[in-house]
């Protein structure tokens, strides 16, 4: 079974593209008037582009196996983890995207690879290398599949 959740990612994509379009043609405007308006241009420019690669790093894909569960980004496989190796699965709502006060917040799905971990250390909807836990979006038949799989 394959997952995505670009639909959780799409508005920060937009944004994103939109940041490093509007820095770019900032830079070729302001290019020919003035060396300080460039210099913050291209450090502006810089910024859209880290927050552009953090937003492809969220755009990620889920795929579960008979007896494992890969999850991946567009730069490669972010972890590999057997049904073994689950200790508990919980379904809450994580942060999906986030902006000054507001917070926008989906169903999930936590599976948890340490009993030390709490829920409170959920950070948000997206999966690293070093957090103890998979976060994939719910969806009763995922979470029932892996339920009988544990």
């Amino acid at each position: 079974m394959k997952i995505n959740n670009f639909k959780y990612s799409i508005f920060p994509f937009i944004f994103s593209i939109l940041f490093v379009i509007l820095t770019i043609l900032g830079l070729v405007i302001v290019f020919n008037y003035s060396i300080i308006g460039t210099i913050l241009d291209i450090l502006f420019l810089v910024m859209a582009i880290y927050f552009f690669v953090i937003t492809l790093i969220n755009i990620q894909m889920f795929k579960l196996t008979n007896n494992k569960i890969i999850v991946k980004n567009i730069f490669g496989v972010i972890k590999e983890v057997s049904y073994s190796e689950i200790k508990r699965i919980e379904k809450m709502d994580t942060t999906v995207y986030s902006l000054k006060m507001m917070n926008i917040k989906k169903n999930s799905i936590i599976l948890f690879l340490n009993k030390s971990v709490k829920e409170s250390q959920i950070e948000d909807a997206y999966n690293r290398k070093k957090n103890k836990y998979i976060v994939l979006p719910y969806n009763k038949k995922i979470y029932s599949f892996i339920e009988n799989k544990i």
